[in-house]
């Protein structure tokens, strides 16, 4: 029996923190996600594992930021989180 995968990837952000407040605009974002899933903050890819473990340095605005990141699976089922550092 060949199911459709329709189920979106799981997507954890695990740093930062929201509200969180760096004095360093570079700041590395990592998650958990769905093994052989892809990552994205807007054009950027996030380099992910082969355990779902994903991380990418972003450079941050002073002041509030709102990062959001996209996973997509090999279905191309998407599901999506945001962060918002200072």
């Amino acid at each position: 029996e060949n199911k459709t995968d329709t189920t979106p990837p799981a997507l954890e952000i695990l740093h930062p923190l929201d509200g969180q407040v760096f004095e360093q605009s570079k700041v590395a974002f990592e998650g958990k996600t769905e093994p052989g899933a892809r990552v994205f903050a807007g054009t950027y890819e996030a380099d992910v594992d082969e355990n779902g473990t994903w991380t990418i340095v972003l450079i941050l605005s002073p002041g509030a930021n709102r990062a959001t990141f996209v996973a997509v699976d090999a279905a191309g089922n998407e599901s999506s989180a945001t962060v918002s550092p200072r």
